[in-house]
């Protein structure tokens, strides 16, 4: 017999768990990086462009609308809840990890209306000339809350319940 431990092979539920936290981990990236893409693309511009109205011409990223900042905090904190969930091995890192996807979700859900309603406050906020469309960047984002929200559940029905 050899003195050295013994190896466990990894169950299921700690496979599950490390496709869980891959999944969160990719989730927080892709809304990360959907935050400071365009929100808001120009279709089609007027023939004709004040010069004062020029910056208004450009595509508008989710940072320059302000909820591209709240898309990166819950970011982060999916993030952070996927890698406590790795080390800690607690559904309580699923649930914050459930909680951050569901707020990117519903921050992706609301703009990608008001992007479609051409008269909304928020599109006029923006002050967008010519016709426009949603960006890659909120489609980005809305399926990052989407997946993150999957994966962390998986997080959760993967993990042990601790008090």
């Amino acid at each position: 017999m050899s003195n050295q431990p013994s190896r466990t092979q990894p169950d299921f539920l700690d496979r599950a768990r490390s496709f869980a936290v891959a999944g969160m981990l990719a989730a927080a990236a892709a809304g990360a990086i959907g935050a400071i893409l365009d929100w808001v693309t120009i279709t089609r511009l007027p023939n004709v462009i004040p010069k004062s109205q020029l910056p208004n011409a450009d595509p508008i990223s989710g940072i320059e609308t302000g909820d591209g900042w709240m898309v990166i905090i819950f970011a982060v904190t999916l993030l952070n809840a996927a890698l406590l969930l790795w080390v800690r091995r607690s559904s309580l890192w699923g649930w914050l990890g459930f909680l951050s996807s569901v707020a990117i979700g519903a921050i992706a859900v609301a703009d990608y209306r008001a992007i479609s309603d051409q008269g909304s406050p928020f599109v006029q906020d923006l002050e967008v000339i010519g016709e426009f469309d949603h960006g890659l960047g909120l489609l980005l984002v809305l399926a990052a809350g989407l997946l993150g929200i999957i994966f962390s559940l998986i997080g959760v029905a993967a993990s042990p319940r601790t008090d």
